[in-house]
């Protein structure tokens, strides 16, 4: 595929002031500029079919909401998919994404690619790993440690209805530790349901299927949740944030100690280079205006 530059975002912009009112709310106009991204890469009637028809699109998207905050939720993960794509394309491997997603598992590889955001944003290259079909050598992503080690990484997403439990989250992790070789660092990402973090047994459950998981495997180095953080403001504004948390194996054959704190650094603002998309309209009309 062609790539695309900031440049090109800016002309999309300036394009879409001969359709949207000089009114409409940044984050439309970033949802816009979202769709055009996806539509310039999968084409209009994938992006139909898959994030704007409430009878093809998955729930997760909430395409035909009826409320404001699933309104904006789903301006929101329109924009975050067109953001993922624009920052990722030019990465190795990438293309074979594209074949994916044009599959429709929508969910799922939307989460492997915020795992790859947490990481380049912590400031750590990768490429992805085209699959191959063969187990432990079909594994998500390639990531280069601070030392040069190449670690093997491996996304995993439990779909937001997925009830939590010990066990769901323990077989998670031993499905996506079975796809990680066992000659380097591995990595797991996992993405959670946000409804899971408003369950109080959520923080011994989880942790207890991981350390039953490092106990049993020495293959497995480290493994990064994260999950959405909804805010809520006056019934019809929400905010969202990604929240990760890091665990380290103990008992890992290959340690990945080098690995920092993934979580850290992105609370600090994160080292490696993104493109935001709502940046970029905030910048343009302030240029606009200027």
């Amino acid at each position: 595929m062609s790539q695309m530059n900031r440049s090109d975002l800016e002309a999309c912009l300036k394009a879409f002031d001969g359709t949207l009112k000089e009114s409409v709310h940044p984050v439309v106009r970033g949802a816009a500029l979202a769709g055009d991204i996806l539509c310039s890469v999968l084409g209009f009637p994938w992006v139909n079919q898959h994030t704007l028809d409430p009878a093809t699109a998955p729930v997760f998207m909430r395409a035909g909401a009826t409320n404001a905050a699933d309104a904006f939720k789903h301006q929101d993960r329109l924009l975050a998919l067109g953001e993922l794509i624009f920052n990722l394309h030019r990465l190795d491997g990438f293309d074979s994404r594209i074949a994916l997603f044009r599959a429709g598992d929508v969910e799922s590889l939307l989460a492997e690619f915020e795992a790859a955001k947490l990481l380049i944003r912590a400031g750590f290259p990768l490429r992805f790993v085209v699959p191959t079909g063969l187990t432990t050598a079909d594994y998500d992503m390639e990531v280069v440690l601070p030392s040069g080690a190449v670690a093997a990484c491996e996304a995993e997403c439990k779909l937001e209805e997925t009830a939590l439990s010990r066990n769901t989250i323990r077989s998670t992790l031993d499905h996506a530790r079975r796809q990680l070789p066992r000659d380097r660092p591995a990595i797991v990402v996992a993405r959670i349901p946000e409804a899971w973090i408003h369950q109080p047994p959520v923080q011994a459950t989880v942790e207890g299927a991981i350390e039953q998981i490092f106990r049993q495997s020495r293959r497995l180095g480290s493994v990064l949740l994260h999950w959405e953080q909804w805010t809520v403001v006056n019934g019809n504004l929400a905010t969202r944030a990604i929240v990760s948390r890091q665990y380290l194996n103990p008992n890992a054959t290959h340690s990945l100690e080098t690995l920092g704190d993934v979580s850290g650094s992105l609370a600090a603002g994160g080292a490696g280079e993104w493109v935001f998309l709502s940046a970029v309209v905030s910048d343009w009309l302030k240029g606009r205006a200027a």
